[in-house]
């Protein structure tokens, strides 16, 4: 007869907050969260010169990261980064609303 012993389950998905968007892929281990990957992009908007005038050009430019993995915690979140810190703070209250993380 078969017994499992383990399973891991392998979540990868984004939520958005604002000008924020936080990619997230996460592996829980029977029940037990084993690894937390979370990169942080933001919208930004700039206008450049064309033959016709001014366009907007949106792109998404790459902020920095937190990463949880066998009770280490690395992050890389810039302090230049204007009301980064507390817009990273609604994005991760509201990633814990959706996932239960």
């Amino acid at each position: 007869m078969f017994q499992e012993e383990s399973r891991t389950v392998q979540v990868n998905g984004k939520a958005v907050s604002g000008d924020y968007q936080y990619n997230v892929n996460y592996s829980v281990n029977n029940d037990n969260l084993s690894r937390l990957h979370c990169e942080i992009i933001k919208t930004v908007t700039e206008d450049i010169d064309t033959p016709t005038g001014k366009q907007p050009v949106t792109s998404g430019r790459y902020i920095g990261y937190l990463l949880l993995e066998s009770g280490s915690k690395q992050m890389s979140l810039p302090e230049s980064e204007n009301g980064i810190r507390s817009d990273h703070q609604r994005g991760k209250s509201h990633f814990r609303a959706q996932t239960g993380i």
